[in-house]
């Protein structure tokens, strides 16, 4: 994992540039929940702004690696990677935190 964040431009297989996204997007939605919760932010837009930034994180990632999505399946299949289970690691926290900050 630690050389899907420092080895830039390194050769990739498909499992593993999957794997190195999904833990990718865990690593950022449980920091993100946290800052979430306590910032207070509720709603549709606080749920879209995590979509977002997970997408944006996402495309920045394989871009700064030098990769051809059509090589991995395609832009959507290298997005829709780990999104459910990260959302729901996401919520989870961002729940979590905000209850605890606010009640």
């Amino acid at each position: 994992m630690q050389g899907a964040v420092t080895n830039l431009r390194q050769t990739w297989e498909k499992e593993e540039m999957l794997d190195a996204i999904y833990w990718l997007r865990h690593l950022l939605a449980l920091p993100c929940g946290i800052v979430w919760g306590v910032a207070g932010l509720t709603g549709a837009y606080a749920l879209l702004s995590f979509v977002a930034l997970m997408g944006v994180a996402t495309l920045a990632w394989y871009r700064t690696q030098g990769i051809d999505e059509e090589d991995f399946g395609g832009h959507q299949v290298l997005q829709a990677e780990g999104l459910g289970p990260a959302t729901a690691l996401f919520l989870l926290t961002w729940i979590i935190t905000y209850s605890f900050v606010r009640f």
